[in-house]
C-alpha cells in the first residue's frame, strides 16, 4: 500500500473510532437516564456491555490518534531530510559554479591578454612591444599561427572543461560541451564544430569527420536561433518536440536534452547582433531548460565572443603574412 494511503486509512479509521466512542458513550447516558427501559438482570449486562464497548472504542480512538501523530512526525522528519538534501545539493551547485567561473574568468583574462598583446605585437614597429616579459608570450611567438592555436585551444580546453563540471553537478547528469562557429554563404548559414570538451570529443569525433559542416537549417536549435529569431533554444527532451532533427541521425544515442546560447554582440546602431557561434551543452536526462541553467550558459556564450574574435583577427593577419 501506498505511503498516502496508509495515511488516508489511519484518517478514515480515527473517524470511526471518534463515532463509535461517540455513540457508545450516549448510549450509556441515556441508559442511566433510564430512557432505555430494561429489567434489573439485562440492566446490568447492558451497562457491562457498553461500558466494555465504550472503553474499547476509547482505545482504539486513542490508538488512532496516537499512530496519526507518529505517522505525521515521520512525515515532518522526511520533509526535514529532503530539505536538508536538497539545501545541501545547492549549495554543492553554487559552490562549483562560483569555483568554475573562477577558473573560467582567470584563464579568459590570460588569453585575452595573451591575443592582445600579439595583435598589439603587429602593430608595432619592428622592436615591438618593449617589455612583455611575464605574461606568457615571447618576442619567438610574433604571429606564429601555431602558437595562436596552441593558446587558444589550450584555453577552450579549459572553458569547457569547468562549463562541463558546472552542468554535471547542476543537472545530476553526464553533460557535453560544444563549440560552434558560423560561416556565412550569401544567404546560407552553415557552422562547424570548433571543438568539443575532452570528454565528449572521444565520443562524436566520428560525427565532426564525417560531417565537417553543415546547413544551419539542420540542427533545430541553430534553425531557432537564426531562422525564428529565438534568444536561446532549450528542450529536456527533444524526442517529443516537433520535427527535431540534427546532422547526426543517431543523435539519441548521445542526448535528449539540448541548451543552445548564440555566441553574439549588440550592434545598437543596427538594434541586431551579430552572431559568430554557439555554445551548447547536451545531456540525457535534461534539467538543462531551467531559467539558472539558461542564465549560466548565457554568461559563459557572452565572455566568448571577444577571444574568439581577436582569434579570428590574429588567423587572418598570420594568412595574410603567408601571402
Amino acid at each position: 500500500m501506498k505511503k498516502g494511503k496508509t495515511v488516508n486509512s489511519y484518517r478514515w479509521l480515527a473517524i470511526v473510532g471518534y463515532v463509535a466512542s461517540f455513540l457508545t458513550i450516549a448510549q450509556a447516558m441515556s441508559f442511566f437516564l433510564g430512557v432505555i427501559d430494561t429489567s434489573t438482570g439485562g440492566r446490568e449486562r447492558v451497562v457491562l456491555i457498553t461500558t466494555v464497548i465504550a472503553i474499547l472504542s476509547c482505545i482504539l480512538a486513542l490508538s488512532i490518534v496516537v499512530i496519526n501523530a507518529q505517522i505525521k512526525n515521520e512525515r515532518m522528519l522526511r520533509s526535514q531530510g529532503e530539505i536538508e538534501r536538497k539545501l545541501k545539493a545547492f549549495d554543492l551547485s553554487l559552490e562549483t559554479t562560483i569555483k568554475n567561473s573562477h577558473n573560467i574568468n582567470h584563464q579568459l583574462r590570460q588569453i585575452s591578454w595573451d591575443l592582445y598583446y600579439l595583435l598589439l605585437f603587429d602593430e608595432e614597429d619592428e622592436s615591438g612591444v618593449e617589455d612583455r616579459s611575464g605574461i606568457g608570450i615571447n618576442d619567438s611567438d610574433s604571429l606564429d599561427i601555431r602558437t595562436i592555436e596552441h593558446k587558444f585551444r589550450a584555453f577552450l580546453q579549459n572553458y569547457t572543461e569547468n562549463i562541463r563540471d558546472s552542468f554535471n553537478v547542476l543537472t545530476q547528469d553526464r553533460c557535453s560541451v560544444y563549440i560552434s562557429l558560423i560561416n556565412n554563404r550569401d544567404q546560407d548559414w552553415f557552422v562547424t564544430t570548433f571543438y568539443r570538451d575532452p570528454l565528449s570529443y572521444r565520443e562524436r569525433t566520428i560525427i565532426d569527420l564525417k560531417c565537417r559542416e553543415y546547413n544551419t537549417k539542420i540542427f533545430t536549435p541553430f534553425k531557432a536561433i537564426i531562422n525564428d529569431k529565438q534568444d536561446i533554444f532549450a528542450c529536456d527532451d527533444c524526442k517529443s518536440h516537433p520535427n527535431f532533427s540534427d546532422r547526426n541521425d543517431d543523435w539519441q544515442k548521445y542526448y535528449n536534452a539540448c541548451l543552445t546560447i548564440p555566441i553574439r554582440l549588440r550592434i545598437e546602431k543596427k538594434d541586431e547582433y551579430q552572431i559568430i557561434g554557439f555554445l551548447t551543452v547536451d545531456n540525457k536526462m535534461g534539467g538543462i531548460s531551467t531559467k539558472n541553467a539558461s542564465e549560466l550558459l548565457c554568461a559563459y556564450a557572452d565572455s566568448l565572443y571577444l577571444p574568439f574574435s581577436m582569434y579570428v583577427d590574429l588567423k587572418d593577419l598570420c594568412s595574410t603574412d603567408t601571402v
